[in-house]
């Protein structure tokens, strides 16, 4: 569903994003700390006719822990026992360095508790003669049963070879979303339902998040510390725009750098800027580190930097190839300091689609916060800021080479566009448990090219878990708006920005 707002339309998420704009609009309104144990109930009044669980007592409950989440602390610690103002009220004095990892929690009761992933033989199934299905399965498994296939739990390994030589597709596999979307394993199914996240082992990627359909994986946000700053007269707070917005809005990025501005944000930057920078920092590193892999005997290549989630996969479950990882740091890093250099002791929010930018921005020593596209609308609306009486100023905006980063292809393009014909591109087009067994292997048969641009998600971070529109339609609306950009002066004027790329290798 989509709503339109002052000529700002979005698609609104209707599990985190009400709570969001109704604790930023209480901030706004000075009665956070007053009225935000009345959220639940505004939200799920007795009357309620359509409740999401089981009742609006149930409902009430989860909206309190959205809440919670909301306010930036981990559900997992909450006792029951403190209110909600209570919590608004350590919110309200929490310090920087007081923001730890990880970035999500995990709302257990929000949890269906899905059973065990499993194949299963439907009606579909015709009997056949050659059961293919029996035939292929490596654990004996599948016996036949009243003229019907029938698959043994107990013993089968979900390998899904009868799933894929069925020839009337008569057999299905019902997942655990969280736990198929995660590339690295990081959840462990136990057999009452319950999950275990091991954040040790997490990307913060965000993938289980957007794949659980109960909503019980939640971002702890930077919400609260990024509206103090704002309403703060003695703060200067300077947006970093990531360029994934533009395929995240309809409104163009200068009227929307004007609507923060609006909003109570002092400065905006577009991080198109900082891409420009990485890119040709990168293009600068690569022969270097080619020639130095090569002299110490390892396989000649180098990996992006400007996805957190893929680089701390690397480090965490590849670390065979961690030294390939460009010494580069991400277009966020690059554009906060500019930001620190032009308004000294200024607070720096980046604003993108990314929740694992969270992580990165505690460890920056540049980016102080970071918020989602559905946080940034949230705040929009808060306000209640009209687009349509805003001043307007022309921001200086990056090229086509860095507004392609928002995209897969495009850091590997904006490379090459510095370095032409240095580069030869691999692209690892979304993190899943293949891409991850692939780059392991890169330690030891090298990729086919040299250049390994690694996206957590699919499509690059338009696809971002905190973003307002489908990856695929983000990267289209993207890519058109590069089109319409100029070439870096320092770059190729033939080099095309950013790929179109099928897949991994």
């Amino acid at each position: 569903r989509c709503v339109a707002r002052n000529a700002v339309r979005v698609c609104q998420r209707p599990l985190w994003r009400p709570t969001t704009e109704k604790i930023a609009k209480l901030f706004f309104e000075g009665r956070l700390v007053q009225d935000i144990d009345k959220v639940p109930l505004e939200l799920r009044p007795i009357n309620y006719e359509s409740p999401t669980r089981c009742c609006v007592w149930k409902d009430r409950a989860m909206l309190r822990l959205r809440i919670i989440a909301t306010l930036g602390f981990a559900v997992e610690k909450d006792d029951e026992i403190m209110t909600l103002s209570q919590y608004a009220e350590l919110a309200l004095k929490r310090k920087r360095d007081e923001i730890v990892a990880p970035v999500l929690t995990v709302i257990e009761s929000a949890c269906h508790k899905c059973t065990r992933q499993q194949y299963l033989v439907t009606d579909a199934c015709q009997g056949c003669f050659a059961s293919p299905c029996r035939s292929n399965c490596p654990k004996r498994a599948i016996t036949k049963r009243d003229g019907r296939s029938v698959i043994d739990a107990s013993k089968c390994i979900s390998c899904g070879k009868c799933q894929k030589v069925c020839p009337y597709n008569a057999i299905i596999n019902i997942p655990i979303p969280c736990v198929a979307a995660c590339p690295v394993g990081a959840i462990t199914p136990l057999p009452d339902g319950r999950k275990v996240f091991d954040f040790d082992k997490c990307t913060f990627c965000g993938a289980c998040m957007r794949a659980c359909p109960f909503g019980a994986v939640m971002p702890k946000t930077h919400l609260i510390d990024v509206v103090r700053s704002v309403a703060d007269p003695q703060s200067v707070t300077v947006a970093l725009l990531a360029p994934a917005v533009l395929g995240h809005s309809t409104t163009d990025f200068q009227t929307l750098s004007a609507a923060l501005i609006a909003a109570g944000f002092d400065h905006v930057l577009d991080v198109s800027l900082g891409a420009d920078i990485t890119a040709m920092k990168e293009a600068q590193e690569l022969p270097l580190m080619l020639a130095e892999r090569e002299k110490k005997g390892e396989t000649p290549f180098m990996t992006t930097s400007c996805c957190p989630a893929y680089v701390r996969c690397i480090k965490k479950h590849a670390p065979e190839i961690e030294d390939a990882i460009t010494s580069t740091r991400s277009p966020m890093h690059y554009t906060a300091e500019l930001a620190r250099q032009k308004w000294p002791g200024c607070t720096t929010v980046f604003i993108g689609p990314c929740v694992a930018k969270r992580y990165e921005a505690i460890c920056d020593e540049h980016t102080d916060f970071a918020l989602t596209f559905v946080e940034m609308f949230a705040i929009l609306a808060a306000k209640n800021v009209n687009t349509k009486n805003l001043k307007v100023d022309q921001l200086e905006i990056g090229s086509k080479e860095g507004r392609g980063f928002s995209v897969s292809g495009g850091v590997a393009a904006a490379v090459q566009s510095f370095a032409p014909g240095a580069a030869k591109p691999v692209i690892i087009n979304g993190l899943t448990p293949a891409a991850v067994k692939q780059l392991k292997s890169y330690a030891k048969r090298g990729p086919c090219g040299n250049l390994v641009e690694g996206m957590a998600c699919p499509g690059g971070c338009v696809g971002g878990c905190g973003g307002v529109v489908q990856a695929n339609v983000a990267a289209a609306k993207v890519r058109i708006a590069v089109s319409q950009t100029a070439h870096h002066p320092q770059g190729s004027p033939t080099a095309v920005t950013p790929f179109v790329p099928a897949g991994n290798e």
